[in-house]
């Protein structure tokens, strides 16, 4: 009885740190764990007048899982996150000047998929697309006559 009593004892104490350890890691608040935003472009060479097909992802104005908590009432608040509206997509050709290939609006996720045309003028060679939101490297593609 004395053996199942001491048993039963430290169950009971693994359980009420187990239990503290849980409830401190719900108040305290981690660093946010959105991404930034990307962009893919494909195919990675394409001749002038053919079509890009540009993905956008997170392309969000906020972290919505960048939480805190008030210590005083325990209320859980988040930053409200949004989808970027009217993000300006540019070729940036190593010789040339920038050139506009759209305009677009990420959808409630951040996310965008949109096909264009490489201008007729775009000059031969090496080209950035970048959008005007900042996001990782430019993405890199050749243009071909």
């Amino acid at each position: 009885m004395v053996r199942s009593s001491r048993r039963l004892a430290g169950c009971l104490v693994l359980v009420a740190i187990s239990v503290a350890a849980c409830a401190e890691d719900t108040v305290v608040s981690g660093a946010p764990a959105c991404e930034a935003p990307s962009l893919r472009v494909e195919p990675a060479a394409v001749a002038r007048g053919e079509e890009l097909t540009l993905s956008g992802t997170a392309f969000m104005d906020g972290c919505a899982d960048n939480c805190s908590v008030d210590e005083d009432t325990g209320h859980q608040s988040c930053e409200a996150a949004s989808p970027y509206r009217g993000i300006t997509v540019e070729l940036l050709p190593d010789d040339g000047e920038p050139v506009e290939l759209t305009r677009v609006d990420a959808d409630e996720d951040g996310a965008f998929t949109v096909a264009v045309t490489v201008p007729a003028d775009a000059p031969e060679g090496r080209a950035s697309v970048t959008t005007d939101v900042v996001s990782g490297e430019p993405v890199e593609v050749t243009i071909r006559p």
